[in-house]
């Protein structure tokens, strides 16, 4: 069981990150980019739920606007705090 939990836990960690990532490069305003996000996991956690792929407990959780909030907020924090969207912008330059 405890497993299961913390397979739910990287799922939903991983997700996260990556759509933040993803709509870090669109260029919008903070607030749009994470009204972005949110919409997109949204979707995303949905879709995985009525594919049995995450419990729909789980889903309903996640989705929360509060808890979405909370947690693209802290994850934002934390790649600013490591300037990671700094050092992917600069890998990206040198890629054109």
């Amino acid at each position: 069981m405890i497993q299961k939990v913390f397979e739910y836990l990287a799922k939903v960690l991983v997700i996260f990150a990556s759509v933040v990532t993803m709509v870090e490069g669109t260029g919008e305003t903070g607030e749009a980019k994470k009204e972005q996000a949110k919409t997109e996991i949204k979707s995303l956690f949905e879709q995985l739920a009525a594919d049995g792929k995450v419990p729909t407990w789980l889903s309903s959780i996640v989705t929360n606007d509060m808890v979405l909030d909370f947690l693209i907020d802290k994850i934002v924090a934390y790649a600013n705090d490591q300037n990671w969207f700094e050092k992917s912008y600069e890998i990206l330059k040198g890629a054109e």
